[in-house]
């Protein structure tokens, strides 16, 4: 039992140690670069509300989401979360009011 026991914990510490010596994740810039570029010439400072649909990662499809309240509008906790992420990644500088 004990021998079951130390090998057990020999297994954990090396799968932990085995762990930490794993490559880090690459993060892809290419989305950026590429939005960056189309966009560049765009006047940032002209944008009224600092948030451009167009220069964001489309995670929920906002056209739907106009103000006025239908059943085909309303959402649960998953959709709030892609329209949040859809919002945030349409700021066209950071310090957009409310969305921290």
């Amino acid at each position: 039992m004990k021998k079951t026991l130390y090998s057990l914990k020999r297994i954990i510490i090396l799968c932990l140690l085995a762990t930490n010596f794993a490559s880090a994740q690459t993060v892809s810039t290419a989305y950026a670069t590429q939005i960056n570029a189309t966009f560049a010439n765009l006047d940032k400072t002209r944008i009224p509300h600092k948030l451009l649909v167009d220069y964001a990662m489309e995670f929920a499809e906002l056209s739907g989401y106009n103000g006025i309240l239908t059943a085909e509008n309303i959402v649960n906790r998953g959709q709030y979360t892609s329209i949040y992420n859809t919002l945030l990644m349409s700021r066209v500088n950071s310090n957009v009011t409310g969305l921290d």
